[in-house]
């Protein structure tokens, strides 16, 4: 098996939305401040996202297929509001 992997690396790929780095902010202040439980860890700030869609744990040759179908669906973010947090 870590022969395999040697020959044909693979990634998490996905598809997700930015956040603001205002919303960013925020979310690791919530966090900072409601997630106390030693047992959880914080998400770092620039690795804060919305997924859309998870494309699988695939071969990284995969991605230059992939990348052109993505992009092409691109288009304006829809806008997102969002409840109060829930620790």
């Amino acid at each position: 098996m870590a022969k395999e992997r040697l020959k044909n690396p693979r990634a998490r790929l996905f598809v997700a939305l930015d956040l603001p780095e205002m919303v960013r902010a925020a979310i690791e202040a919530w966090g900072r401040n409601e997630l106390s439980d030693d047992a959880l860890r914080p998400v770092r700030r620039e690795a804060l996202h919305v997924t859309l869609a998870f494309l699988g744990y695939l071969p990284e040759e995969e991605i230059s297929r992939l990348a052109p179908i993505v992009e092409s669906s691109s288009g304006p973010a829809p806008r997102i509001e969002l409840g109060e947090p829930v620790a």
